[in-house]
């Protein structure tokens, strides 16, 4: 049985269920992504139906750029022909620059995201009470400081 379909367009995949797959996986009650920095064949989604759990393995590298909020919010509505997850190829993009007295070529990496904690684990430490902790996750915020 194959449980759900791709298309691919440029740099983006888009996510669906196959009909088979929703007739046959019960109700569906969550659906959650795992991360939305994803690897090729590393599990990126997670399904909760009545019949079973399931962890679907995302078919690229790159991150998840979009999440259907039906998906979210109401799985149990979904339809074959919803787009459940909008994935983002990643691509190595560099910059080339040539000097022109050394004739020598220079590849540059662009500078990597800057990455913000995530915000469940932020009230997880919020609601055990350890302040501290959550304050060190915001480093640059300091008391008096905007």
């Amino acid at each position: 049985m194959s449980i759900f379909w791709l298309k691919e367009s440029n740099n983006e995949v888009s996510f669906g269920f196959t009909k088979e797959f929703l007739e046959k996986s019960g109700d569906i009650c969550h659906i959650y992504n795992i991360k939305n920095r994803v690897a090729k064949n590393k599990p990126f989604l997670v399904i909760e139906s009545t019949e079973d759990q399931i962890s679907i393995d995302s078919p690229i590298t790159g991150r998840l750029s979009y999440m259907n909020n039906k998906a979210i919010s109401f799985p149990c509505l979904l339809k074959e022909d919803d787009v459940v997850a909008i994935l983002v190829k990643e691509t190595k993009e560099t910059t080339t620059t040539v000097s022109f007295d050394e004739a020598t070529t220079v590849n540059v990496e662009p500078p990597r995201p800057r990455v913000i904690p995530h915000a469940m684990e932020l009230g997880d430490l919020i609601r055990a009470g350890n302040f501290d902790a959550a304050a060190a996750m915001f480093p640059h915020l300091r008391e008096g400081q905007r």
